[in-house]
């Protein structure tokens, strides 16, 4: 049905939800919100604050940073259908990273208008600290279950509960301390789209990043 401010019966103080996958936006978070905030015609609290997909340059993981062996657990240690991401849940990452630092590839504040946040470009800028083959990106997940409360994968560690991801750019290139990597990003967080079948228009979903 069409949304429209007050479609709800009654007033929400706080909504709870867990429509996290292993980027920020790959559950369609974005759009529950966005389609609540609109029928709500408000912004109400929300549990989580907020989630935040970061990124960093690092190399191709060894086997020594691969807590769950795809030989003993070939569902937690995959590639991806078209070899894009290297995806291992519990992923010791920290001697892969060749920056001290991750940035924000996606950011979904989920207390504030989403109708704000749907399309996020971002120039990501990184200094190379350690030197090594770059291999992609290392992508984890950062979830602020309530303000000032952190947890997810992107604290080494801390989680089981998603993949850590790799995202592979296709060869490894030399890199030294001091090199500059910058990034351009386009972060579409619509994961539905309207497409006539023999009529009426019907939603049908995008591609999800772990098809890639």
């Amino acid at each position: 049905s069409s949304s429209s401010a007050c479609s709800f019966p009654y007033y929400y103080d706080v909504v709870v939800h867990e429509i996290l996958g292993d980027f920020a936006s790959q559950e369609g978070a974005a759009d529950v919100y966005l389609d609540l905030q609109e029928r709500l015609g408000y912004c109400p609290r929300s549990i989580p604050t907020a989630a935040t997909t970061c990124v960093s340059p690092c190399t191709f993981p060894t086997p020594y940073n691969v807590k769950y062996k795809a030989a003993e657990h070939p569902e937690r240690t995959i590639f991806s259908p078209r070899k894009k991401l290297f995806q291992s849940v519990g992923l010791q990452f920290s001697s892969l990273l060749l920056c001290d630092y991750l940035l924000p590839l996606e950011e979904l504040r989920f207390e504030e208008s989403m109708h704000d946040q749907m399309l996020q470009h971002r120039e990501l800028r990184f200094t190379v600290t350690r030197g090594g083959k770059f291999a992609g990106l290392l992508s984890a997940l950062d979830v602020e279950i309530r303000p000032g409360k952190h947890f997810g994968t992107v604290y080494e560690g801390q989680c089981d509960s998603w993949y850590t991801n790799v995202i592979l750019i296709g060869k490894e290139i030399a890199v030294l301390p001091g090199d500059k990597i910058v990034l351009f990003t386009v972060a579409d967080l619509k994961n539905y789209q309207l497409e006539n079948v023999y009529n009426p228009s019907v939603c049908t979903p995008h591609k999800s990043m772990t098809s890639l």
